[in-house]
Order: C-alpha cells, then structure tokens, then sequence
C-alpha cells in the first residue's frame, strides 16, 4: 500500500465499523435478552446506560487523540471493542452484560474520534479539503450502520450468539491492521498542546456547534425509529413501507457524496457551508411538516426521501466548520461537541414516544419538525458568528 492509500484504508474501514458499532446493539436485542436472561427493562436499562456514559465516553476519546495520536486512539479503540464483544456472550448476567456494553461503547467512541479526525487527511489528498473529505468519509459509516442489521440477521438464523459476535470482532480487527502496518508518516504531525480546554470550551463556536448537533442527533433517530409504523399507518405494506425507508437511507448517504464532490470542486467555502446547513434545515423543517400533514402515501413517500437528502450533509459539515475553527484540537473539540450534543438523543425519543402513544405517529412527527426549525435558528446564529 503507499500512503496515501493505506491512511484512505484505515479511514474507510474505520468509517464502516464505527457505523457497526451504533447499529449492532439495537439489532441484538432478541439475542441479548434470550442468551442473558434479561428481561425487556433490563435491556432498556443497558441502552440508557450506555447513553449516558457515550457523553464522558467522547470528549475523552477525542481528547486522547490531541494528547496521544489519533492512530494510537484508533487501535487502542478496535482492540478493547473486540475483546468485550468476544467476553459479552461468555457470563450470562446482568453485570456482566453491563460491563460489555460499555466496553463497546469506549471503544466505538475511540474509534470515532479518531476516524473522524483522519478523515481530512485520507480523501482528495490534502487537509485543507474539510467538509468534502467529512461528508465523503461519513457515507461509509452510513453504510456500516445499514449493513449490521441485515448481516446480523442473517448470521444469527445458522450461527449461535458467540459465534456470531466473533465473526464481527473478527471485522473490528481490520481498522486495527490497516492502522498499524501503515507509514507513520501519513498520520500526520501532532501539534503541541499549546491552548488549554478553557480556549475549547470558551469558544462560543464550540457551544453553537454542539447546540446545533443537539437538535439534529435525535432528527435521524426519529425517523429511523418511527417511518415504518407511520407509513403503515398511511396504508403502506410493511415491504414496501421498508423500499421507501431504504431510499430515505439511500437520498441521505447519496446526499453527502454529492455534496462532497461540490465542495471539492471548489463550490463552497466556509461561510457557504455554513449557509449550506441553514438551507438544509429548512427543508428538512418543511419536509416534517409535510410528513405531519400527509393526507396520501404519495406525498409521504416523497417526503421521506426529501428529509433524507437533506439531513445527510448536516453532521459533516458541521464537524468540518468545528475542525476549521479548532487546527490543534480537532479531537477535543469534536468529543466536545458530540458529548453535549448527545444530551439531545436523551430527551426528545421520550417525548416523541409519549405523543405517539397517546395519539398517532403522524401527530408525533409535529415534535421533530419543531426541532427542526429550532436547528435552522441555532444554524443560523452559527452562520452569523463564522461571518467575515
């Protein structure tokens, strides 16, 4: 491999895993329930645990990259994320299990981080390049997150949990290899910790950022969580209800390669990228309030679609505004960002949920669409703040 090659490598498979590591726990509830011996409130009681725990889990990731290396932080990351998939299926308890879990959770983080980080100098060969080399390295971490599901599923129908749990550990080793037999010096030079966290955290840019990725996280939980049921409400099929979710999925990563090639071509600079979000958070602020509205599957359909393209460019290139203001400390303030960010997804699914119980799916969209509108605010003060 030559350098170039070899970093572009590690930041694609490491894409691809961190996008497994946020899909594989939801998609082994089932399995996880049965093998352990947990019952329905334990298993939320891991999800809400490891919720909690990914706001520390993050800042200190990234915080590791600046102080280490992020390639240190990406092995580091890959081997404890393998280890505790290997031991989650070996002691059915509750403790155990717990212990497991948050052990993925650090090491997805770790991985993430440092992935993200990297990502400027693997894609179009040069580090000035930032939200095109962001939005194109995060359309492989889409499609880990897509694959996991279905690659679990199919794993599980002839494969018992611990086998299944070591072919992905097995998968989780490749970013490590790719990592270490790499040049070193396509790393990149660590700069020296000159500035404190008070020049991070002091920054009002980092806090609109993080307001701004608060209101967006849960935006994609929504939809992923509740299109299916929404759609079937409408008259959908569940297949083709399932067609119409894959091609949100699909106008949401095509969304980001096509803006990766605008951006690179020279179409936007840092002011437009700003703008960029703005715009994108109208439409997809109308596009929930069409959805809420819906009276045909036609017009929901399109609508899905619609806020998938326009949801998908958002998070890199708002992490590409945050690297563009933060040279030295790209890790810390991205963990930063994303652990404040990251209260949002704590709060909002319960008030969605709360309104879909009590009423309707379609009624319960009304709740990210408001958020929505709120994300056009927070980006719109983030764009007058980066103003020449």
């Amino acid at each position: 491999m030559t350098g170039f090659q070899a970093i572009t490598a590690v930041c694609i498979s490491g894409a691809f895993v961190v996008g497994m590591v946020f899909a594989l726990l939801p998609s082994l509830r089932g399995p996880l329930s049965k093998r352990q011996g947990l019952d329905e409130a334990q298993i939320n009681g891991l999800f809400t645990a490891l919720s909690l725990a990914l706001i520390p889990m993050m800042f200190l990731s990234g915080a590791l990259c600046d102080v280490l290396s992020p390639r240190i932080v990406l092995i580091a990351g890959g081997l404890l994320t393998a280890a505790a998939l290997l031991f989650l299926p070996t002691r059915p308890s509750y403790f155990a299990t717990l212990f497991s879990v948050l052990a993925i959770g650090l090491g997805g983080a770790c991985i993430s981080a440092a992935t993200i980080v990297l990502m400027p100098l693997a894609f179009f060969g040069k580090n000035t390049d930032l939200a095109a080399s962001l939005n194109l390295g995060n359309v492989f971490f889409g499609l880990g997150a897509l694959v996991t599901p279905a690659l679990i599923d199919l794993m599980m129908r002839g494969l018992d949990l611990r086998r299944t749990l070591g072919i992905v550990a097995a998968i989780f080793f490749v970013p490590v290899v790719l990592a270490s037999v790499a040049p070193s010096g396509q790393f990149g030079a660590i700069e020296p910790q000159s500035a404190h966290l008070e020049n991070v955290f002091g920054s009002p840019l980092l806090w609109l950022a993080a307001l701004v990725f608060l209101l967006y996280g849960p935006l994609e939980w929504s939809v992923s969580t509740w299109a299916i049921k929404y759609l079937t409400d409408l008259g959908y099929r569940e297949r083709r209800a399932a067609l119409v979710l894959a091609g949100f999925w699909l106008a949401f990563l095509g969304a980001r390669l096509l803006t990766a090639l605008w951006q690179h071509g020279g179409g936007l600079n840092e002011s437009w990228n700003a703008i960029l979000i703005c715009v994108l958070a109208i439409v997809a602020a109308i596009a929930l309030g069409d959805l809420a509205g819906a009276g045909s599957r036609a017009n929901a359909g399109f609508g899905l679609i619609l806020l998938g393209a326009a949801l998908g460019p958002i998070f890199p290139t708002l992490v590409a505004l945050l690297f563009k203001q933060f040279p030295s400390h790209r890790g810390t303030a991205y963990g930063a960002m994303f652990g404040l960010g990251s209260v949002g997804s704590l709060f909002l699914p319960r008030w969605m949920d709360a309104y879909a119980r009590r009423k309707s799916v379609q009624y319960a969209l009304r709740v990210p669409n408001v958020v929505c509108w709120l994300l056009f605010v927070a980006s719109l003060l983030l764009a007058l703040a980066l103003a020449p």
